[in-house]
């Protein structure tokens, strides 16, 4: 199995820009092979016209959200989100070049 590059962000800057004590936010992005379909997934959700891309990313969100029912951590699922973000954003960024 290919072993993907596996970062963790640390996303507790957004917590201590508005002064809250919380848990510690982390995001694993690029973990898994799976990380280049997110972006793929993404970047065709972005490339869609009108409302589309909304509806992409509900649907990822709640694809995502309900592996928490079978133990993926939180981590993980915070990762393949910003994975697909990214992805959505390339394509957007495409879509509107033409």
């Amino acid at each position: 199995m290919v072993e993907g590059l596996g970062y963790v962000l640390d996303m507790d800057l957004f917590d201590r820009m508005v002064n809250i004590q919380s848990t510690p936010a982390r995001a694993e992005v690029f973990d898994s092979p799976g990380s280049v379909w997110h972006l793929i997934w993404g970047a065709a959700s972005g490339l869609m016209p009108g409302a589309w891309p909304v509806l992409g990313a509900s649907a990822f969100a709640g694809y995502e959200l309900s592996k928490a029912d079978g133990g993926k951590p939180f981590t993980r699922i915070a990762g393949g989100m910003l994975e697909f973000g990214l992805g959505l954003g390339i394509g957007l960024l495409i879509a509107r070049a033409k």
